[in-house]
């Protein structure tokens, strides 16, 4: 199996490139939150990379394409 190390980490801020929604739950280009949860690569059941809490007490389910860690936000 190929082993890397993950750029992201629980605890990191990171900003929304663009508008999401999954599951009633919306996100807004440029909104920032907060990495909860990272998902195995090799999990069967969720296809997503990352769980990330929002500032309105949601969290939506994300691709790592889809956020960038605020730090690296130009």
């Amino acid at each position: 199996m190929f082993a890397f190390k993950d750029p992201y980490a629980v605890g990191d801020l990171v900003i929304f490139l663009g508008s999401l929604e999954w599951d009633n739950t919306r996100a807004i280009e440029g909104e920032i939150g907060i990495v909860v949860e990272i998902f195995a690569p090799d999990d069967e059941i969720n296809f997503f990379d990352l769980q990330v809490q929002l500032a309105d007490g949601g969290a939506i389910p994300v691709w790592r394409g889809e956020v960038k860690k605020l730090e690296d936000a130009e």
